[in-house]
Formats: structure tokens, C-alpha cells, sequence
């Protein structure tokens, strides 16, 4: 059986078996039975996956936080700052007790947030404790 595509971008793929979902309702359609073979010389795939993936990285990153102001650039981080402020405004009803963040406390938080993500540890109050065997550090 011979299937000809109009348009290969809308090709789609049945995940479990990588069969084509539009042979596989073509066969349903014509009630043909599926004949299984090791022969793939009449199958193609449209490969969807062509393009490049992942950060466009410059050539001036040259540090971890180099990278990490790429990734989250001072926009960003503005703009996180402000919905942070802006939903502790809404949650707390304008109180006077309120202390907006700032970016270098944004960027702080960050920070440990990914030095904690180094070493896991049971629970999150672990990684302030002051007992001996959850340090890490020597004297």
C-alpha cells in the first residue's frame, strides 16, 4: 500500500509502536490487515527535530554567573521582582509591614536556591542547621 503526503511536516507518529497514525487510519479505513516486516526500505520519517535546541550561548560567557545573567537577564529578574512585590501587596491587603524585595535579594535567593540543589538534604530546614553532622564544611 502506497501513501503519498501532501504536506510531510503533518506527518504524525503513533509514540508505542512508530507506526503512522495516518497509515494506521488508512488500514482501518480500507480494513486491510497489517503485514509486520523487518524490511524498512518503504518507511520514512520525517525527521520534525531539525533545528537547533537549547540556548544561543555567546561566545563571552565565560563563568556560571556569566551564564546565569544569559538565561535570566536583568529584564527578567526586574520583571520577577515586581510580580513578587506586587502579589505580596495583594496577599498582605497594602500593609505597612510589608518590605519589598529588591533584584540583589532576587538574585540571592537564586543563588541558594541553586547551591542547595548541589547537595540534597532530607528536608529544607537541613540545610540551616547548626548540628555537626549536617555540615559539610571542616574547621
Amino acid at each position: 500500500m502506497d501513501i503519498v503526503f501532501e504536506n510531510a511536516n503533518q506527518l504524525e507518529w503513533d509514540s508505542e509502536d512508530e507506526m503512522l497514525l495516518t497509515v494506521i487510519r488508512q488500514v482501518e479505513l480500507t480494513k486491510q490487515p497489517v503485514v509486520w516486516t523487518k524490511d524498512i526500505a518503504h518507511v520514512t520519517r520525517v525527521n520534525q527535530f531539525v533545528k537547533e535546541t537549547g540556548p544561543n550561548v555567546p561566545h563571552n560567557v565565560k563563568t556560571p554567573t556569566d551564564m546565569f545573567l544569559h538565561l535570566f537577564p536583568e529584564s527578567l529578574i526586574s520583571d520577577i521582582v515586581f510580580q513578587t512585590n506586587l502579589y505580596a501587596l495583594q496577599k498582605n491587603g497594602g500593609s505597612n509591614n510589608f518590605v519589598p524585595t529588591t533584584s540583589a535579594e532576587m538574585k540571592t535567593f537564586f543563588r541558594v536556591n541553586m547551591l542547595m540543589n548541589l547537595k540534597k538534604m532530607p528536608s529544607y530546614r537541613d540545610y540551616w542547621s547548626s548540628k555537626e553532622e549536617m555540615q559539610d564544611f571542616f574547621h
